[in-house]
């Protein structure tokens, strides 16, 4: 089935104060202590479980991890200005069982948005579009940061240029980079590996700064979740030994 959802409920549904089920799609890294989680619950609503840290998100025992269901007790957001999704949590999460491989793809395909427009239609600020990667590269800001951004087109054919601020992907290709860099052939690995599996993004809006007004209602995009049917991990590993 390859069934694409055009309205995903927002996060007002979200039952307050009762356990909660989500499986993580997302873990984006705010700063060097704080982490970011997006994930869905089983109805397709989204939910920002507030706030775990980047200790939380990589300890061996986390319940957040990629296509794992997990529980918690959700109550109102005790954030400034809360997103739909923002919910804090009132006990520690707990993981329970993973989704089968087989079971991921399907997952993906049920819960997409349409494209990057849909997934954040109304107040919403999370979403999963299924993209097409054109490159991923590093560019250094004004201020002398760079960052790991990515050029992709999404299921309605617009073009985006956006951040990555995933935890994962960046620590993954880490040992291929030279001097902290994607070098053209590395690019091209990149690319090739992208366009020969199906590939999902989960997206976030930041809160408004002001400084990007359009149709993201001056939100600043960003990906924090990158999913590939293949993984795309194995392939990495595979493409460098053939290297």
């Amino acid at each position: 089935m390859n069934e694409l959802t055009t309205e995903t409920p927002t996060s007002n549904a979200i039952p307050i104060n009762r356990p909660s089920r989500f499986v993580t799609m997302g873990i984006s890294k705010v700063s060097e202590h704080e982490a970011c989680v997006g994930a869905l619950r089983p109805d397709g609503t989204w939910v920002r479980p507030e706030t775990p840290t980047i200790v939380d998100v990589k300890a061996e025992n986390s319940p957040f991890v990629y296509f794992r269901w997990a529980r918690a007790v959700l109550g109102k957001s005790i954030e400034n200005n809360p997103r739909p999704e923002d919910h804090h949590m009132l006990q520690p999460p707990f993981g329970e069982e993973k989704l089968s491989d087989a079971a991921q793809l399907s997952f993906l395909r049920k819960h997409q948005d349409r494209c990057a427009e849909a997934a954040f239609a109304g107040e919403r600020s999370l979403g999963l579009i299924k993209a097409t990667v054109q490159r991923v590269y590093h560019k250094q800001s004004t201020g002398g940061r760079s960052f790991l951004r990515v050029e992709f087109t999404d299921a309605a054919g617009e073009s985006y240029d956006w951040i990555i601020t995933e935890v994962r992907f960046p620590e993954e290709i880490t040992p291929y980079l030279v001097n902290g860099e994607i070098t053209p052939d590395f690019g091209q690995r990149l690319h090739t590996i992208f366009n020969s599996t199906e590939t999902y993004f989960t997206i976030a809006l930041t809160k408004p700064n002001n400084r990007f007004p359009g149709k993201f209602r001056g939100c600043h995009p960003v990906i924090i979740g990158i999913h590939t049917v293949p993984e795309y991990k194995p392939q990495l590993s595979a493409s460098s030994v053939q290297s």
